[in-house]
Parts: structure tokens; C-alpha cells; sequence
């Protein structure tokens, strides 16, 4: 059957023969049905968000986290309306707390319920990174992250719903107030981005006071300590994590790694290998060189910058390369795994073809 639009209406039981994770695959949003398996390696944050969501309703998720213009590129893959009465299959995600483990309330309801954090701190780190300091309704209250996950940040901006994710760098204890180190991407600034980033440049621009919504978790990531950790609930352990980051990806192997390291009780190795443009763009280098004068025999840490390197610089230049994936990321084993966020062109033209040159098995690799 189709309606006036021409688009058929579509039973559950044909969304199912399309919920193999691939390229035959359908999503649901809204009520309406894509087939988006074309696009996974054109999607801007890689392929995994919709291959784990393959023949379900991810409606939550991409409201959460895609503005209009992601929108109108998804009709493109429109096939048809799910029918009336259908019901669709949901990925189940586990209740969210009200409190934490120390009993403090958590600010965080789900991605459906946003809540509004005002500015109270701004600090300038760089020409163009800064540290913002957002307060939770109450000096009792802790964010409710878990440890590898961020939220969603969103703001109307010039009349367009924009939203963000953003992984805070405070950590999963912290009461009262969460941290973002972000780097604004301005105007003008790059050639084939005219406009910059509209949501760092919206935090920017912010006065002490002025509030930003927040809503989550979102991600499918927890490290849970000890090097035990789960990837869409299915729960693991391994005694290495080797993190390759590009530019403002380090922000969730941030979080990972400063919980891991603050746990004196958690003996799992974390080796980071750190790419940017310049020395300049290095975010959160202090801290990071900081972890590792600290915890020298349990974190090791690796810069890669493409230009100017500076005349005394020790560590690489240029992209990532086969080589400082084997010099820099622990080898491949069962109990090994790497995690990885930046540009979706680092990842997946470069790290996933090296990864898999040297063995990495697929279910011991995460993108964030």
C-alpha cells in the first residue's frame, strides 16, 4: 500500500528482513522508515551509530543529536511509512539512576529530558580553546556520566535547532558543576568551513548566566574500572587500552583515562597516540603530560603534529602512519583493546585499515 506521497506503508516484518547490521539495512525515525545502509561510511560520526541500530526505532537518538540539515540529508533514504499499528523495536537501555553510588542526586534524566545549566566559569586555554564551567541545579548534584559517555549540548542559534555532543573533561565524581574544553572553530577561519562551528562558536559567545541544555547519557561506551568496561551492554575486560585521537577527540579518552589513573587500584595500561595540526592545537597537553610524569610504568603518551614543528619537538610529525600505530598502541590480543575519536576520514581511511593490517580483531575496537 502508498499514500498520496507515493511512500508504501511498511509492517514490521519487512523492517526485519533489513535489520542485519550492513548495508541492507533500515532504521526507523518518526515513523518513517530509511534505508541508510548506503550511507554508513558517508555518516559524519562513521558507521557505528547506525549499525548498531539496525531495524529499530532510534528516533531518541537522532533528535538528540542531528539539526535540520541532517534531517533533510535522511529523507533522501525514505522508503516508506511504518504501518498503523505496527510497533516498533526499541534498543533497550537501562534505567537511569536517580542517585549515585555516594548517594548524590544525578542532574542527568535521559535524552528526552533536557535540563538548563548556566554558565558560571570561562576560561581562555589558547587562541581558540576554552574551558567552560556549567553549574548542575544543586551544589549536591553530580552530572551522571557514566565514565566514556557524553551528553547532548543543544541551543536555537539564528532560528535553527543546533545540536552538539560534548564529552565533559570534569570527572564522573565532581558535585555542583561540569567542565568543557572546547575548541571554537570561528568564521573564517578555515577555507572549506566558512562559517565555523556553530555550536562552539554559540558557546563562546556566552555571558556568565546564560544557560545551555543539556540532556543524556548518550553512547554506547562505559568503562567501568579495572579494565572492565561494555560496548552496547555486552561487558569485557582487558588489561590494555591504546587511544588514537584526533584534535577535540580526545575528550572521551580523556575522561577514560583520568578515571583509570585516579584509581590506584586499577592496574590497566592506557597508551595514547595524540594527532593535530600543531603543538598549539595539542588540547589538554598539561594534563596529559602531567598523567604521564605521574603513572610513567601505567600510561604512556604520543604527539603527532603535521606542521611546524618546533626545533627541539620529540615526538612525530605528520598523520598517524603504520608505524606509530605499532611504536605507540599496544599490539593486538585478547586483552587489548583501542578506542578511537576524531575525523571520520582519520579513522576509517587511515587507523582502520592499519588497525586491521595488525591483527586488531573488530570486537577489540571501539570509535567513540
Amino acid at each position: 500500500r502508498t499514500d498520496a506521497s507515493g511512500l508504501r506503508q511498511i509492517k514490521m516484518a519487512e523492517v526485519k528482513v533489513h535489520s542485519t547490521p550492513g548495508p541492507d539495512q533500515w532504521i526507523i525515525v518518526k515513523g518513517k522508515v530509511y534505508a541508510v545502509g548506503a550511507f554508513l561510511h558517508e555518516h559524519p560520526g562513521g558507521p557505528a551509530a547506525l549499525l548498531r541500530n539496525a531495524g529499530l526505532d532510534c528516533t531518541e537518538g537522532f533528535t538528540a543529536s542531528h539539526d535540520q540539515d541532517a534531517w533533510a540529508q535522511l529523507e533522501q533514504f525514505c522508503v516508506g511509512y511504518l504501518a498503523a499499528g505496527e510497533d516498533a523495536s526499541v534498543r533497550q537501555r537501562k534505567e537511569l539512576p536517580s542517585h549515585s553510588k555516594a548517594g548524590n542526586p544525578v542532574a542527568l534524566k535521559g535524552l528526552g529530558q533536557k535540563i538548563a545549566c548556566p554558565l558560571v566559569e570561562k576560561q581562555i586555554l589558547s587562541r581558540d580553546t576554552r574551558r567552560f564551567r556549567f553549574k548542575l541545579p544543586t551544589e549536591e548534584h553530580v552530572l551522571g556520566l557514566p565514565c566514556g559517555q557524553h551528553v547532548s549540548i543543544s541551543a536555537d542559534i539564528n532560528g535553527q535547532f543546533v545540536p552538539r555532543n560534548y564529552t565533559p573533561t570534569s570527572s564522573e565524581n565532581v558535585k555542583g558543576y561540569f567542565d568543557l574544553v572546547v575548541k571554537v572553530y570561528f568564521a573564517n577561519a578555515h577555507p572549506s568551513y566558512p562559517l565555523g562551528g556553530k555550536m562552539s562558536q554559540h558557546i563562546d559567545s556566552l555571558k556568565i548566566g546564560d544557560t545551555i541544555d543539556v540532556a543524556g547519557p548518550r553512547g554506547e561506551f562505559e568503562y567501568n574500572g579495572q579494565g572492565n568496561f561494555a560496548i552496547s551492554g555486552q561487558a569485557s575486560k582487558v588489561k590494555k587500552i591504546g587511544f588514537i585521537c584526533g584534535g577535540s577527540g580526545i575528550t572521551p579518552a580523556f575522561q577514560v583515562m583520568q578515571a583509570m589513573l585516579a584509581d590506584t587500584q586499577d592496574e590497566t595500561e592506557a597508551w595514547l597516540l595524540y594527532a593535530n595540526t600543531s603543538e598549539d592545537d595539542i588540547l589538554l597537553r598539561k594534563e596529559l603530560d602531567w598523567f604521564a610524569d605521574l603513572h610513567e610504568k601505567r600510561f604512556k603518551r604520543y604527539y603527532t603534529i603535521s606542521k611546524d614543528p618546533p626545533v627541539a619537538w620529540q615526538y612525530g610529525t605528520g598523520r598517524v602512519s603504520e608505524e606509530m600505530i605499532r611504536n605507540h598502541i599496544p599490539p593486538a590480543g585478547p586483552e587489548t583493546l583501542v578506542c578511537m575519536c576524531g575525523p571520520p576520514a582519520m579513522l576509517e581511511k587511515t587507523c582502520m585499515p592499519i588497525l586491521d593490517k595488525l591483527q586488531h580483531p573488530a570486537d577489540r575496537i571501539f570509535c567513540f
